[in-house]
């Protein structure tokens, strides 16, 4: 005991401590009483009861002797059990519940609110502390708060630890519906999942795997132009996708593996079409050339000859230029690229 204080001033001072709820100072307080007479059980309950408060959860021998106490019969027993009961409920765990449902609520000045006081007690608890970023960014970005300086704004890797704790059970779900072959529900779960924060890596990712599942369902045999616009669809937000989920870290294997397939699969979408394309301006020049080549043209043909050229020749030259040059058609595309540029020359010299 400090000061001459007596021990029944001590404990009404711890009291009034309580009452204000600062609990580091009714600590100490109880701390210096019991270390006269260790054997008061008002005193030990309420030491319980600010550790609780404080989430201290290392005082093993306070609780030791508390436990011993309630064999002895007393007004204080009920009162220790149940405070005993909550050492197995952590004050921290306790709070952390209340963020998560205010994170998924979007009410980020609440959880803000718990969070700043809970990582003043726990200042190495690494999730707390992420989250308390988190939600100071969200909020800043809200426009509720001034705009906060670069060190406060949340890494990629603590966005991705903070969202998927909060949306772990629509990660779940989505993960369970992609291996199911559910992708339809896959992709409502995960879309939701991007709309809460389209930051996150692996929403990203598992969007990704859910367009390879739509691209993978489709035999590219016989398909149509309207087939093939959906798929190059697909194949650009796969893409997209992809890419964003690159800026994890601890995702950069899975995501070479799916860019790898990204890659493969979109070579064998873009032969198709530039096959189907081919086949179309293949046709077109063979009937220029039937119905206006080898034989005199009356002035009618020649302009519907000429009309028809220069509609052709620019088609061509844009085919080519996206045929590449290990296709079976670029060398074709090429001679029907010179034959009508010299077409061309022809129609502007009147010949």
């Amino acid at each position: 005991m400090t000061g001459g204080e007596s021990s029944e001033s001590l404990i009404e001072a711890a009291l009034r401590d309580i009452a204000d709820r600062d609990w580091t100072r009714a600590i100490a307080r109880f701390d210096a009483y019991l270390a006269v007479d260790p054997e008061r059980i008002d005193a030990l309950l309420h030491l319980v009861r600010c550790h609780l408060e404080v989430g201290e959860y290392g005082q093993a021998r306070k609780r030791g002797e508390v436990a011993r106490q309630l064999a002895e019969p007393g007004p204080w027993a009920d009162a220790c059990q149940r405070l005993l009961a909550r050492c197995g409920e952590p004050w921290s765990d306790r709070q952390m519940v209340v963020v998560w449902k205010a994170l998924r609520r979007r009410n980020f000045d609440r959880a803000r609110h718990v969070l700043e006081r809970l990582v003043s007690h726990r200042p190495d608890d690494v999730l707390a502390r992420d989250s308390l970023i988190y939600t100071a960014d969200r909020v800043a970005g809200d426009g509720l708060r001034a705009p906060r300086p670069p060190s406060d704004v949340p890494s990629q890797a603590a966005i991705d630890r903070v969202v998927e704790w909060v949306l772990r059970p629509r990660f779940d779900e989505a993960v369970n519906a992609l291996r199911a072959g559910d992708l339809t529900r896959a992709y409502n779960l995960l879309h939701w999942i991007e709309r809460f924060d389209e930051r996150g890596t692996r929403a990203a990712y598992l969007l990704a795997q859910v367009h390879h599942g739509y691209l993978a369902r489709i035999d590219l045999a016989g398909v149509d132009d309207a087939v093939l616009d959906g798929l190059m669809d697909h194949l650009r937000r796969a893409s997209t996708h992809v890419e964003h989920a690159g800026n994890s870290a601890g995702l950069r294997q899975q995501v070479e593996q799916l860019r790898s397939t990204t890659a493969l699969r979109q070579g064998q979408i873009y032969a198709v079409r530039c096959d189907i394309s081919f086949q179309r301006i293949h046709r077109k020049y063979v009937e220029c050339r039937t119905r206006y080549l080898g034989h005199p043209l009356s002035d009618y043909e020649f302009d519907g000859a000429r009309t028809h050229v220069y509609r052709l020749y620019p088609a061509v030259s844009a085919h080519l230029s996206n045929c590449p040059t290990n296709s079976p058609h670029h060398a074709r595309l090429r001679q029907i690229e010179l034959h009508l540029a010299m077409l061309k020359r022809q129609f502007v010299s009147g010949q």
